[in-house]
């Protein structure tokens, strides 16, 4: 059973994600490179503007940890979502810049853990093509789930299963119990 979550990425979408999951029991890790977001949800601030988030990091008071250290992250939890930007390019795409510069990371880690480790693709990409070349391991699955919500609704949004972003969780999970 799952039990350690990591959120990589804590702007719009991924501190709401890290409150969500940290405030319904499970120990979530949240990885940003700005010191200033990780400092502020260690002080139980949003990082961000979001109807709900304030509340949810006073209820994850002892499941929510911060901190810049992908490595550390990846190798004490089960499941990562990646939910870096993806900014748009001058050419209307946009870039994948910071997503594999996660994804970089997340192998770095990944090559002293034996134990199996899920990876969930949030960020806006081209689905399971670029998912698949995430992980080469097989006890590191890669699934690629954009997020899909509206500005200042990630927080309903997560909880939309009766409270509970578990449901984030269980179309990933390949047959494990979560």
């Amino acid at each position: 059973m799952l039990s350690t979550i990591s959120i990589i990425g804590l702007g719009k979408l991924g501190a709401p994600i890290a409150a969500c999951f940290a405030a319904s029991g499970f120990q979530t890790i949240a990885v940003d490179i700005d010191a200033q977001k990780t400092d502020a949800i260690g002080r139980g601030v949003p990082p961000v503007h979001e109807p709900g988030l304030a509340e949810l990091l006073q209820e994850s008071q002892g499941r929510l940890l911060a901190t810049k250290d992908t490595e550390a992250a990846i190798r004490d939890s089960e499941a990562t979502f990646i939910v870096v930007g993806t900014p748009s390019e001058a050419d209307g795409g946009f870039s994948l810049r910071y997503v594999i510069a996660t994804c970089e990371a997340i192998g770095r880690a990944l090559r002293n853990k034996d134990s199996y480790h899920l990876i969930v693709l949030t960020s806006t990409v081209m689905p399971v093509p670029r998912a698949a070349k995430l992980s080469p391991r097989s006890n590191a699955p890669a699934v690629s789930a954009a997020a899909r919500t509206s500005a200042c609704a990630t927080v309903r949004n997560s909880l939309h299963s009766n409270g509970d972003p578990r449901f984030l969780l269980s179309r990933f999970s390949f047959g494990r119990r979560i």
